[in-house]
């Protein structure tokens, strides 16, 4: 299934299946779903192969641009089908990158979602974890993706600390950027990359 914004802005998914052998093709099936009905923007995606389900995350612009989810399945008949609530994890203006779907990762040991996402106007990138039951959402607490004294003590939590200013400056504000996060689970660890 792919997730996308729609002619009107409203969040929509649709199921695909893939045809192999020599000649590889994508044909729809099922019927398109709605699974936020107003403005919807930076909408990324991932599945739970363990209980058949997907977590869509996006920013619902009509809805203050806080950072919401909802939990998606599909049905026998291909059809995608959002049976729960629209859950905020983020209640303040949220950014996540507007395309792909980078800032969502499924740990399939852990049974949980990662996702990584910034909140503004503090400019704070977090992390959080994300849970599914049935078709409901559950979040755990956010953490600061840069923490204090990162990077050889020039990260000051959120803030960029330069010595060698000659200006005289320091703990200039730091806008960190979420950018992508992958779970291995060879290794059991999830990278996250931000920009600074």
């Amino acid at each position: 299934y792919l997730c996308w914004e729609g002619t009107s802005n409203a969040g929509e998914a649709q199921a695909f299946t893939m045809v192999g052998g020599t000649t590889r093709s994508i044909s729809v099936v099922g019927s398109m779903a709605v699974f936020n009905s107003g403005a919807t923007g930076q909408i990324h995606t991932a599945y739970d192969p363990d209980n058949e389900k997907h977590l869509v995350v996006y920013v619902d612009e009509g809805n203050s641009s806080y950072g919401t989810a909802r939990v998606g399945s599909m049905d026998a008949s291909n059809d995608v089908a959002y049976n729960g609530s629209e859950t905020v994890f983020n209640s303040a203006q949220t950014y996540m990158e507007t395309v792909g779907n980078s800032c969502i990762t499924y740990d399939t040991n852990a049974d949980r979602f990662l996702i990584i996402y910034k909140t503004v106007p503090n400019y704070v990138t977090y992390g959080i974890v994300a849970d599914i039951s049935g078709d409901a959402v559950s979040f755990g607490t956010p953490v600061p993706i840069t923490a204090a004294n990162a990077y050889g003590g020039k990260f000051k939590g959120q803030y960029y600390y330069e010595t060698d200013d000659s200006k005289g400056r320091s703990d200039y504000p730091g806008s960190f950027t979420p950018m992508a996060c992958e779970f291995s689970p060879d290794n059991n660890k999830i990278c996250v990359v931000v920009a600074e």
